[in-house]
């Protein structure tokens, strides 16, 4: 498959929520953004939902409506 590269703004307390992921999930970057972007469509077309069963997930940054 081949790869690109894209470009992302994100705002200081997104970044930081990114990198808080990447620790907990022991992921880089690339690999939790596309983890999140490979569940998106599942959870848009209501095949999958979001639960919070782990204590550790930020509740803020899912179902955020301020972007």
């Amino acid at each position: 498959m081949a790869k690109a590269i894209i470009s992302v703004r994100l705002s200081e307390e997104r970044l930081q929520q990114l990198d808080d992921a990447c620790r907990m999930l022991k992921m880089n970057r690339s690999q939790v953004i596309d983890a999140a972007l490979r569940i998106l469509p599942e959870i848009a077309s209501g095949k999958a939902e979001l639960t919070y069963s782990a204590e550790w997930l930020p509740k803020q940054t899912l179902g955020s409506s301020d972007e």
